[in-house]
Order: structure tokens, then sequence, then C-alpha cells
């Protein structure tokens, strides 16, 4: 016997409250046992506290910006005492994808090797 979409829908959606909810309420907790240990964790990094018999890990991630026209210059400079930027910088190449679907097709053509499209994550999403 096979479930109706229309009981599918609803199971997804009472599955989707109690995920936001309990979400919400881990937030809550975590905030709190933060509030407790903070004066005892590191502002960056992982921290492991001893709390009532408990170790409790509490981690916060660095996120590390690079200001692009100052690294431009940076590499700039390196070039100019004859070093290879690439020594110490990485450098990532990128195309918007909005760009490339606005390009003639000669264009496109040029860049189509280098081009993959892989499907992303899975998301279902209910409208009512």
């Amino acid at each position: 016997m096979e479930i109706a979409i229309t009981s599918l829908l609803e199971q997804r959606h009472a599955a989707v409250t109690a995920l936001k909810e309990a979400q919400a309420n881990l937030e809550l907790i975590d905030d709190q046992i933060y509030g407790r240990l903070k004066d005892q964790v590191k502002p960056i990094g992982s921290s492991t506290v001893e709390f009532e018999g408990h170790h409790v890990v509490i981690t916060i991630p660095k996120t590390i910006k690079w200001d692009q026209s100052i690294l431009r210059s940076v590499a700039s400079r390196i070039s100019d005492f004859g070093d290879d930027p690439e020594n110490y910088i990485d450098y990532k190449l990128a195309v918007k994808e909005t760009n490339y679907k606005a390009w003639p097709k000669a264009i496109q053509h040029m860049f189509q090797p280098a081009r993959t499209v892989t499907p992303g994550k899975r998301r279902i999403e209910v409208k009512q």
C-alpha cells in the first residue's frame, strides 16, 4: 500500500516544524552553556573545559578574509622583486554563471572545456 503524497507532505511539514523547534532549543541550550563557561574558553579555536564531571569541548572557528586589492598589490611587489607571487598566493579563477550565460556562444564555447556542472544538494520546498 502506497502512502498518498498528501500524507507524506503532512509528515514532512510536521518533521520540519519539529526540527526547527529542536534546533532553536539546542541553540538556546548552547548559549546558556557558553555563557557559563566563556571565561574558560579561548577566543578562537577549541577549548576543553571540565565541568561537573563532563568534558565540554567548545570550538570557535576562525574566519579569515583577505583583501583582494591589497593582495594584487602585494603580488605586484613580489614580481617587482623578481620572485613568483604564486609561491606565496593561491589563485583561484572563477566565472560567475550569470556572466557565462550572458556571453556570446563563441566565448562560451572557449570556456566550455573548463566548466563542469554537477548537481547540488537536493532541496524540497513546500509552499502553501
